[in-house]
């Protein structure tokens, strides 16, 4: 994301690609289409624009992140985030975590916190696949 860090559990990564545009699929301003991967085709989703209904900047730094879908009804399911830069780990503990109080807040965003006093935002992925899901069924 371009206004702050993007925040998953590690388990939920699949793997980080190069950008490559999506192709198109319709749909709201946030689906930026379908990526090809391992056979499948994935949603991509600019949470940013999910969010706050302006789409993230471009930049040469963009990645897509292939993450496993948490809905309960799929069971090998994948989604795509457009992510600013290459991710890292980073360990999360009480003493280096709190909410922000000024942060991203809008649709798919579970919290903004600070992470190391820098901003981040942990992905609401219930609302998301609850998106994902209605826009598959209609």
């Amino acid at each position: 994301m371009g206004r702050c860090n993007l925040l998953v559990p590690g388990t939920l990564v699949a793997e980080v690609l190069a950008y490559a545009v999506p192709e198109p699929a319709g749909g709201p301003d946030w689906l930026l289409g379908q990526v090809s991967w391992h056979g499948g085709f994935w949603p991509c989703i600019d949470l940013e624009c999910m969010a706050t209904g302006t789409p993230a900047s471009g930049t040469p730094r963009r990645r897509l992140l292939v993450l496993k879908r948490v809905d309960g009804a799929r069971r090998a399911d994948f989604l795509v985030l457009l992510i600013q830069g290459s991710p890292r780990l980073t360990l999360v503990r009480q003493d280096n975590l709190e909410v922000d109080p000024e942060g991203l807040e809008g649709t798919g965003i579970a919290a903004a916190v600070l992470l190391d006093g820098g901003r981040a935002v942990i992905p609401d992925f219930a609302a998301i696949d609850r998106l994902l899901n209605e826009l598959e069924a209609a």
